[in-house]
């Protein structure tokens, strides 16, 4: 019966692709993103599959996972240098989600599953974290965006962009048990500096300011997403129920090779 949730997203997955994909030329597919973990060589990637309003993200790969945690009691660990690192672990995520778009507004809502380590490959390990020997689980979202950037010809971006999200995973959806939810909200900020004039990109530059704040908790939270988070520019690894992040940067855009 536990994967009775899961056999049942498979199958609106599959109605949902055949319903909206009556036309192969409409669907756009994309690679959203290279997995690397700790090495340059790719572990694994993520892709995008869009048609209409609908998309569906898929993605695998191998990582390796660090929890700053007691495993029995769940409770943070006091030095942040010491934390369990398990060996790699699969991970296979996949999502289906709907976007209705209101003037400059776009909500959206959607289902997806996360699978990690081995289900199955021995009993649930005591303590705060049934999980540490792997977990498959589902899960629901819901979000607004608001999508204000623009791009010049020589892509330098201007604007802002703000995204609020809810994500809710209930025991009943999962293997091991876990149950969480996850609020979080991201904002963007990105002012042109300079852009020299030219047929081509020739030397062009830009501020982005970020803001990003997330909550987790739930009665038993999967300890892929209580993983410290490494702050860019800091070697500190932080892991909390809350955490917030604002950072600024300074991009260049370097001479264009096209037309050379």
């Amino acid at each position: 019966m536990k994967r009775l949730p899961f056999l049942a997203l498979g199958l609106w997955v599959a109605l949902s692709a055949g319903a909206q994909a009556k036309d192969p030329d409409s669907i756009k597919v994309t690679v959203d993103g290279l997995r690397h973990d700790y090495y340059v060589v790719p572990t694994g990637v993520d892709l995008g599959f869009a048609w209409g309003s609908w998309k569906l993200s898929a993605g695998g790969g191998s990582e390796h996972f660090k929890l700053g945690r007691d495993t029995s009691t769940g409770d943070p660990l006091s030095d942040g240098s010491n934390f369990s690192s398990k060996q790699p672990f699969p991970n296979q995520t996949l999502n289906l989600r709907h976007t209705w778009t209101l003037d400059e507004v776009k909500l959206w809502a959607g289902a997806g599953s996360l699978a990690y380590g081995k289900v199955g490959s021995g009993p649930d390990p005591a303590g705060a974290f049934p999980d540490l020997n792997g977990n498959w689980l589902g899960y629901l979202e819901a979000g607004a965006t608001r999508d204000r950037r623009e791009f010049n010809a020589h892509g330098l971006e201007s604007g802002s962009f703000v995204e609020a999200s809810a994500q809710w995973s209930p025991s009943t959806l999962s293997a091991r048990t876990t149950d969480y939810y996850r609020l979080r909200v991201s904002s963007s900020l990105f002012w042109p500096l300079w852009d020299l004039e030219g047929p081509v990109q020739l030397f062009s530059g830009g501020a982005a300011f970020r803001a990003n704040v997330q909550w987790t908790d739930g009665r038993v939270v999967p300890f892929p997403l209580l993983a410290p988070t490494e702050v860019r520019g800091y070697n500190e690894l932080h892991d909390a129920k809350l955490l917030s992040v604002a950072t600024a940067e300074l991009r260049v855009r370097l001479p264009s090779l096209r037309g050379v």
